[in-house]
């Protein structure tokens, strides 16, 4: 409800939202190559990058046209989507340990300031990675209770009540648990890492129990063909285009510096990760707050891992300590909104740990604890956002710039100097405005940039993200000698926010 500025990535994801309904062509702003493809008459979006699908573009599609395109809708939508990402993991803990433990589970997540963060302020694509994730387990619980061989229980378990009419067999239960899957992958392609880890920790854990009729293994795969439709198409109309993304995100840090830096990051995400206490400048944590959750974490899961007879809380550790390896280890880069994908495992892993050591007064302890510092962390954001509205990127002065550029140039060509404003302008003002990003293309020396005129945007000098272009514009500016207006739109805390240049072009 504070409503920070929508940010540029976070804008990223619902592009295809906006072109779709006003335009039947492929989007003209710079986007990856073949992520859309065009019928005769109209162009769809497969990808919003190579690596992320276009889920949120169909999703947000009926509220932009009920009530146009705006930040509250696209939140609404991640809010909804991380909603079901804590109920499908809840669902499947209440179904196959306990209601306890799956409730549990849903009260750590849905106070997690770094969860609610990521799932609403999401500029990263989590929100939908954690939607699949509840489909998945929601399809996963239909499977496991009309395939109780799979199961840890009896065949007293199956109860065909919730999902009597869309699972009326296993095969059919294992066709949407496969649907499941592939949607996962097209939401965000590492969510296969997710998948992997799931195999081999079900392959130690339920060993023969593994051995399901082939049947299910086929309406498995049609599945994952189904629901990983759009991604399987994008493939191929890329000629494998999500693999050329692998070589253009690789992390070039020593293995040492990496497995710290992201040790560090994930202890941090446990709680309330610093890449969301940047949208309000927000401190840092207390010392003892990461690694002390950390701990916690660690010593669950150790728990879990040493406890016989326990199927699910071997199998939780297993496929937390496989996936947390694939993230630490792997050579692309990972940030924050990558690790957050450890988040649920981690949550479950802590709840079926205190299960294990049944200490009431240990567990009630470490929920104060808990309780206390998300309450702290969500009390200085609200404050924060209160005061500030959002710094930088993600500063609110972007509506306030939206509707002055509207008004003042609604015929004009804008040239975008820096990095972060032209997607959210784009979405705010519904593809009105006519927008260029000169910072990163090859154009024309800036004292001939400055000569042709027009209208130029500049970040302002505390958040530009490639300044090298803006700082040459300005130096040439001033060597020119040319006449220029010059207007600021500030942040709440007085900081410019956006510079706009207006040059008249020399006759």
């Amino acid at each position: 409800m504070q409503n920070p500025g929508l940010q540029y990535d976070e804008a990223l994801l619902v592009l295809g939202s906006v072109q779709m309904r006003h335009s039947p062509q492929e989007i003209n702003l710079p986007h990856d190559p073949n992520t859309w493809y065009c019928l005769r008459v109209r162009c769809f979006p497969l990808m919003t990058v190579r690596y992320a699908g276009a889920i949120k573009d169909y999703l947000c599609l009926p509220l932009f046209a009920l009530f146009g395109a705006s930040a509250e809708c696209i939140r609404v939508i991640s809010m909804l989507l991380g909603a079901l990402g804590i109920w499908g993991l809840s669902r499947l803990l209440s179904r196959q340990v306990s209601a306890a433990q799956g409730a549990m589970a849903a009260i750590v997540l849905a106070m997690n300031p770094a969860y609610l963060n990521m799932t609403i302020f999401d500029n990263g694509a989590v929100a939908v990675w954690m939607g699949a994730f509840g489909l998945l387990c929601l399809t996963l619980n239909g499977y496991l209770l009309r395939c109780p061989q799979a199961d840890a229980r009896c065949e007293s378990a199956i109860r065909p009540r919730l999902y009597g009419r869309l699972l009326k067999s296993p095969v059919w239960a294992a066709f949407w648990l496969g649907c499941a899957m592939g949607l996962g992958v097209w939401a965000r392609a590492n969510f296969v890492w997710l998948l992997a880890a799931i195999f081999a920790a079900a392959v130690i854990v339920l060993g023969r129990r593994m051995l399901v009729p082939v049947s299910h293994w086929g309406a498995l795969a049609a599945g994952g063909a189904a629901g990983g439709a759009p991604f399987i198409a994008y493939q191929v109309h890329s000629g494998g285009g999500t693999w050329e993304a692998l070589s253009m995100f690789q992390a070039n840090e020593p293995l040492r510096n990496r497995l710290f830096t992201r040790l560090v990051l994930f202890s941090e995400t446990l709680l309330a990760d610093r890449e969301h206490r940047a949208i309000w400048a927000g401190p840092g944590m207390p010392d003892w707050q990461p690694w002390f959750f950390l701990a916690v974490v660690v010593a669950c899961c150790a728990v879990c891992l040493a406890a016989r007879n326990r199927l699910w809380e071997r199998g939780a550790a297993l496929t937390f300590l496989f996936l947390s390896a694939a993230l630490f280890f792997s050579k692309l880069a990972v940030s924050e909104h990558h690790l957050i994908v450890l988040l649920p495992l981690a949550a479950v892993v802590v709840v079926l740990g205190l299960r294990i050591i049944h200490r009431k007064w240990l567990s009630l302890a470490l929920a104060v604890v808990y309780a206390g510092s998300a309450l702290y962390w969500h009390v200085l954001e609200i404050k924060g956002l209160s005061t500030t509205g959002g710094v930088g990127l993600w500063s609110d002065s972007i509506y306030t710039l939206a509707d002055y550029l509207e008004e003042k140039y609604p015929d004009q060509e804008l040239k975008i100097l820096d990095w972060g404003l032209q997607n959210n302008l784009f979405v705010l003002t519904e593809g009105r405005l006519h927008t260029r990003e000169i910072f990163g293309d090859p154009h024309p020396p800036e004292i001939e940039e400055v000569q042709k005129g027009g209208v130029f945007l500049l970040n302002g000098a505390d958040h530009r993200q490639f300044p090298a272009a803006s700082e040459e514009f300005l130096k040439a500016l001033e060597i020119s000698d040319i006449p220029a207006r010059h207007f600021v739109v500030r942040q709440e805390n007085g900081a410019p926010y956006v510079e706009i240049v207006e040059i008249r072009p020399r006759r």
